[in-house]
């Protein structure tokens, strides 16, 4: 009993601490933070853009090398941009207003059901004009789009490296936190990587977690091993980054399917006991991968049982349920733990259960007329003033015990605070503004982020850098340091907030061609020399630097400003909490605060707010916004192909409502459908690498499929989650990535890591080449203004949507 007090003691007590460590260095004080705090953000922001231009420029010198002249994408010349028709239908209002429409006919499975005449036809005509309208908006975006400037290739390249800086962008970083206190009071279910422990009496295989040779923990997510020495084991990619970080020796791993290098042809026959499926044709055959042409028994019946092979996913599955049961203590209080398939049972008989219940409550409701009920069910955009808004802050304070959308067996997990050992920070171009870290009074630390992973340089100087506290009591006062950098950060994902317009051609398009063109000849200047003095090496790159930064600070200067005072007004505001609290104010109601809803809340920047450099046209302040208001999650089925399924970034944070924390990234966690779920062994289709989703849209709306796609295509299928992801990727070292070839199991090459590096460069290019069409577009402007003015919150997530997948679907036709 003394220890269980005492471990709940220990756990309350890491609710109260801040969840990240920090070094306890003096710091010193500079003063009200009201008087001082802009111009120290205005400082701190130059500074930190001015070195991701030094790696821009060493970056693009480089690719300048002979020995990458050889290096070219196909899609670097590819003008064809398309596959954002779903994206513009799902974010207009007219479109949206239509399958609502929709909805509400297959809701009562016969069209026009108990309509009137003039009803009937009062539908048909929205719909004509909604189709209309979507092919007019679409039309026009495409219009716009063969109407562009050719650039030649190295301008192309200076220009998209500018954009990987993200000068104007807004983006939450999640960064990944081991389980607080590393106590099994935290431990959170994971799904284990499998290996094979041994083969039963019946030649079956028996699998077990598979532990991390340094460590002894269960690998939950990607590995590093050497090909060259098999019995080294696998590591876990924590005790990779801790202690062999940069070692080329070690390569990635995904997280795969176990069965493939389990089942080899001899195992295969020997767990096959068909007779009718022959062992050998003049030589002996491997009968795993099934065959579709081998007859195995199918079913256990009176005189036969079921063939072996046929059960091996099954004997994955509950291996893995099993695996994940022991990694909770679960198994070794248990005497005899019920299998997944009796789970899934009892799940479909209850979830059976609460579907007659809400039949029963809903038909009740209905004849009372209970037009409140109703009206919640389905909101609707023709009779707004009939909605209720929803409220709340943040996911993180919601009940989800009973959340559908998670997993069956994860449910007995599900957590109140789900976000309480989550940390989230928000970046504004080169600044990271953060809360929960030890030592920086209570309030918000503010640091220049790392800059940009665009390619292999020379060794980066090592340097104090300068890091702003904002005390989180009633006086608001500003204090500084300097601190030497620690290792890169690890994160889990990133979440895209506001797309800027930056080298997006929605400004100065003459200044933005002088700065490229100003770039590509300081790549050209001698200050890499070794016949050079490194002081006069220093000297040229200090004086071209300086070019280059004073003309972006004309190019954005003004845009800047706007979004340092409202980051500097929200922290100042007395009702903004500064100080972590797991479960009162954790970092993502944190970031929440700092984001002006009045500010960045439209997905398209309002024409009425725009402004007007040197007195000019006016000119937006940010090219699109992905922001939502704070409500707590929503579950909104998906009921027909017109609605908007939650993208595959959603998907990724709901996990944390199930505590699955201490796994993969997102792109690493989006590759295991392919490597492990899947068992496809691999990426099936073209830019799978970078982006591990099918392209290929439901119900045939879209002509053009995945790998036959390009990567404007690709990209567009998932724009919300294609510019977060992008945003990741720029974070990512090369050993973060599994071999580029199969049968060349190594570290990415020279030549493979600047490929991968284009492709995702390219990526962003094309988004946001077709989000400042969609920018100048005044139609589309108009149609999309309805989204932040609604009164319903949940709808603002149809911005982050993508392509609906065609399993769950199909049936809905």
């Amino acid at each position: 009993m003394d220890g269980l007090i005492s471990l709940l003691h220990h756990a309350n007590a890491s609710l109260s601490d801040d969840i990240t460590p920090s070094p306890d260095l003096p710091w010193n004080p500079i003063g009200p933070a009201e008087d001082n705090l802009l111009r120290e953000l205005e400082g701190m922001y130059w500074q930190g853009v001015r070195q991701e231009l030094e790696v821009i420029l060493l970056t693009l010198k480089k690719w300048q090398q002979p020995e990458f002249n050889s290096v070219e994408l196909s899609d670097e010349t590819d003008d064809l941009i398309h596959g954002f028709d779903t994206f513009v239908d799902q974010v207009s209002q007219e479109s949206r207003a239509f399958a609502i429409r929709y909805g509400k006919m297959r809701e009562n499975c016969v069209p026009n059901a108990g309509k009137q005449y003039k009803d009937a036809l009062r539908d048909r005509s929205l719909d004509v004009n909604a189709d209309s309208h979507s092919s007019e908006l679409k039309s026009g975006l495409r219009a716009s789009l063969e109407d562009r400037q050719p650039s030649t290739l190295i301008e192309r390249r200076a220009r998209m490296l500018l954009q990987s800086a993200a000068f104007l962008d807004i983006d939450k970083l999640i960064e990944h936190r081991p389980p607080l206190n590393n106590t099994s009071f935290w431990n959170r279910p994971a799904i284990p990587q499998l290996a094979l422990s041994r083969f039963d009496r019946h030649s079956m295989p028996i699998f077990s977690p598979l532990p991390c040779s340094a460590c002894g923990s269960i690998i939950t997510g990607s590995m590093f091993y050497n090909p060259e020495n098999r019995t080294m084991g696998k590591i876990c990619e924590g005790c990779y980054r801790m202690s062999y970080a940069g070692k080329d020796s070690l390569v990635k791993s995904y997280k795969y399917c176990i069965l493939a290098e389990a089942i080899g042809p001899s195992a295969s026959r020997k767990i096959c006991r068909c007779i009718t499926v022959p062992h050998s044709d003049n030589h002996t055959r491997a009968l795993f991968p099934v065959s579709k042409d081998d007859n195995h028994q199918s079913i256990d019946g009176l005189r036969s049982r079921k063939c072996g092979l046929l059960k091996l996913g099954e004997v994955v599955a509950e291996a893995k349920y099993d695996g994940m049961q022991s990694m909770v203590g679960r198994s070794a209080i248990q005497i005899r733990r019920p299998t997944l398939r009796e789970i899934r049972r009892k799940d479909e008989k209850t979830k059976k259960d609460e579907e007659e219940k809400e039949r029963k409550k809903a038909g009740k409701a209905a004849r009372k007329g209970d037009r409140r009920t109703m009206a919640m069910s389905q909101p609707s955009l023709q009779n707004s003033n009939k909605r209720t808004p929803a409220t709340g802050s943040t996911p993180a304070v919601q009940e989800n015990e009973a959340d559908k959308d998670i997993p069956f067996f994860f449910r007995p997990y599900t957590e109140r605070y789900p976000w309480e050992n989550v940390h989230m920070a928000l970046r504004l171009g080169p600044l990271v503004i953060e809360n929960g870290v030890s030592h920086t009074k209570d309030g918000a630390l503010i640091t220049v982020r790392d800059s940009p992973s665009l390619h292999s340089l020379r060794e980066p100087r090592i340097v104090a850098e300068r890091s702003l506290a904002l005390s989180g009591d009633q006086k608001r006062t500003l204090w500084w340091r300097q601190a030497l950098g620690g290792k890169p950060k690890r994160y889990k994902a990133a979440v895209k907030q506001v797309v800027g317009v930056a080298f997006s051609g929605l400004l100065d398009q003459q200044l933005e061609h002088d700065i490229v063109s100003g770039l590509i000849a300081a790549s050209k200047r001698k200050f890499d020399d070794s016949g050079i003095h490194v002081s006069e090496q220093r000297k040229i790159l200090n004086e071209v630097l300086e070019q280059l930064l004073s003309k972006i600070k004309v190019l954005i200067g003004s845009r800047v400003q706007v979004y340092l005072q409202t980051i500097a007004s929200s922290l100042l505001n007395p009702h903004t909490i500064l100080r972590w609290s797991a479960t009162k104010n954790n970092c993502q109601n944190f970031c929440d605060a700092l984001i002006c809803q009045d500010t960045f809340g439209a997905l398209m920047f309002p024409v009425s707010k725009a402004i007007n450099d040197d007195g000019g046209t006016a000119l937006p302040l940010y090219m699109m916004s992905f922001v939502c208001r704070p409500a707590g999650y929503v579950n909104r089925p998906v009921k027909t192909k017109f609605d908007v399924p939650s993208g595959l970034t959603e998907e990724y944070l709901l996990k944390f409502r199930y505590g699955r924390r201490d796994e993969a990234d997102i792109v690493d966690t989006l590759q295991e459908y392919w490597y492990d779920w899947g068992a496809f062994g691999g990426n099936l289709y073209r830019y799978q690498d970078l982006f591990p989703w099918d392209c290929t849209e439901a119900f045939g709306r879209y002509p053009v499929t995945c790998n036959d796609c390009n990567l404007a295509k690709h990209v567009w299928a998932f724009p919300f989650d294609s510019w977060s992801i992008i945003s990741l990727h720029l974070t990512r070292n090369r050993d973060m990535y599994a071999p580029a070839k199969p049968e060349k199991l190594e570290v990415l090459s020279e030549e493979d890591w600047m490929r991968n590096r284009l492709h995702a460069l390219v990526a962003q290019d094309v988004l946001l080449t077709a989000g400042a069409a969609m920018a100048r577009n005044a139609a589309f402007r108009q149609a999309t203004d309805w989204l932040h003015t609604q009164n319903d919150p949940s709808l603002d997530r149809l911005k982050l949507g993508g392509y609906p997948p065609c399993p769950a679907l199909q049936p809905l036709l």
